[in-house]
């Protein structure tokens, strides 16, 4: 009789070295996507509490410290320039949102159903 334990190894290694490639790479994504989201969560606090703490016009680049100081006390970190596109992001969102504006998830729900 022949013994077939290395073909069935060697099919499981194959296996699992496939799982591998597709499995690793969708993790990363979602912890990625999960800390940005995390992350974006923690900004908009930032923003909506440095408007409310700085309420003197003209003092944007103020409240913008503010915010990174935050972020900072709170071990939050994101590479800069993705952290500035986020706390624009949160700016006009925050402005939208009192404005009474559809927001920017509610603008994009409405094209796609369009």
């Amino acid at each position: 009789m022949t013994d077939i334990t290395p073909i069935i190894q060697t099919a499981i290694a194959l296996v699992l070295l496939i799982c591998g490639c597709f499995a690793v790479p969708y993790l990363k994504t979602k912890v990625s996507v999960e800390k940005l989201d995390e992350t974006m969560k923690y900004i908009s606090i930032a923003v909506q509490a440095a408007e409310q703490l700085i309420t003197t016009a003209g003092m944007g680049s103020t409240k913008k410290k503010y915010v990174l100081d935050w972020l900072q006390a709170h071990n939050i970190t994101y590479d800069p320039g993705k952290v500035d596109a986020m706390i624009e992001a949160a700016v006009y969102e925050l402005i939208n949102k009192f404005r009474g504006l559809p927001l920017i998830e509610e603008e994009a729900t409405a094209e796609l159903s369009e």
